[in-house]
């Protein structure tokens, strides 16, 4: 997920660093509702494949952009950022647990000499803005670095445990939510952030299965079903419930006042007659349902798409999550990115639509 902007009470909208310099005057005033002061207005500054940070190797030139990203996201009128720490088993913060991402010097695993989730934590404090720290939970690899993960100090898990992880297609390395172990294992690495960092929330992404799950998941749920559940895509659903139940407990043990919220897939259930990726039935993720046990303090759902197309429509799916907060708070992820092709005003008009909508729509 690229560079981003988010609103509150129920928006996240991402954009491309670019697209954001050129929107942020237009941008904040295209809206025609009304600004809630209680809104979460946010960024998403993400680091896997170095979509929108690091660019360079070089200390200097890493710290001067990263600084630019938070200035900006002040200018615009912004109150949060949600910094990608955790892309794909590796860190963008000093850990014991995991090694160091290897776009920050070239080399997986090298120190780059700095800690860039305490840069961003600094400068964003600067602006009084708060800091959301981005954690992928399952999606931990991609196969094309596996002998860079056995040669890392600390190993990624690819290499210290490698039976609990899954290959997928030709590219991506899963850890499995079906064994406790490994969950277990995601639980510290976001209790090293939580205990070491001055955050203000744990955002967690790719807290899901891959599409469909895994094949001898069956033969997993007969060894490893502590709730005895009899049906394996319950199962599935379950497991990944249970993860956000055991990182809420721990988090609420040390630092009760640290939110945790989770970034699911747009489609919950159903869609307006199209075909689409459901959080529900093909990934595993029940978000509503984390919101109604108190494990998640809000979540943002990924509609990516523009406003008033057939085929999905924003709007629909916008407000198809109505109703599914039980008190806490949905903010709703926007693809600024995916919008207008290259022309600034027409994101602009775009992203004011479906910024009006999800005010009207008054998730919470």
């Amino acid at each position: 997920m690229p560079f981003s902007i988010l609103k509150s009470l129920s928006i996240l909208l991402l954009l491309s660093i670019g697209t954001a310099a050129g929107l942020s005057a237009q941008f904040v005033q295209t809206p025609q509702t009304e600004r809630e002061k209680e809104e979460l207005r946010s960024v998403w500054i993400a680091t896997a494949f170095g979509l929108d940070w690091p660019k360079g190797t070089g200390q200097e030139e890493q710290q001067n952009s990263l600084r630019l990203i938070i200035e900006r996201s002040a200018e615009m009128g912004l109150n949060s950022v949600v910094f990608q720490v955790t892309a794909r088993g590796d860190a963008h913060h000093r850990s014991e647990r995991l090694p160091w991402a290897q776009r920050l010097t070239g080399t997986f695993g090298d120190d780059p000499g700095w800690d860039p989730l305490q840069f961003v934590i600094d400068e964003s404090r600067k602006y009084g803005l708060e800091v959301h720290a981005w954690y992928n939970v399952f999606n931990v690899g991609l196969q094309v670095d596996t002998n860079a993960y056995k040669a890392s100090t600390p190993q990624h898990v690819f290499a210290s445990n490698r039976d609990w992880v899954k290959l997928v297609g030709n590219d991506q390395i899963w850890l499995n939510p079906g064994i406790p172990a490994a969950r277990q294992w995601a639980v510290d690495n976001v209790m090293e952030i939580v205990k070491s960092y001055d955050i203000d929330a744990i955002h967690f992404d790719f807290i899901r299965y891959p599409s469909g799950g895994f094949a001898d998941d069956v033969q997993t749920r007969s060894q490893f079903n502590q709730n005895n559940i009899p049906l394996t895509v319950d199962w599935r659903r379950d497991n990944v419930t249970q993860f956000n139940r055991d990182v809420h407990a721990a988090i609420e043990d040390v630092k009760p006042w640290v939110k945790v919220g989770s970034t699911p897939v747009g489609h919950y259930q159903s869609s307006g007659g199209w075909g689409a990726l459901y959080a529900y039935s093909a990934v595993f993720q029940d978000a509503p349902r984390w919101l109604q046990e108190g494990i998640n303090d809000y979540i943002v759902p990924q509609i990516y798409w523009a406003f008033g197309t057939p085929n999905p429509d924003f709007d629909w799916v916008n407000k198809d999550y109505i109703g599914r907060d039980f008190g806490r708070h949905i903010y709703v992820g926007i693809g600024a990115y995916r919008q207008g092709g290259s022309d600034s005003q027409n994101i602009a008009a775009e992203m004011g639509r479906q910024i009006d909508s999800i005010r009207v729509a008054g998730h919470k």
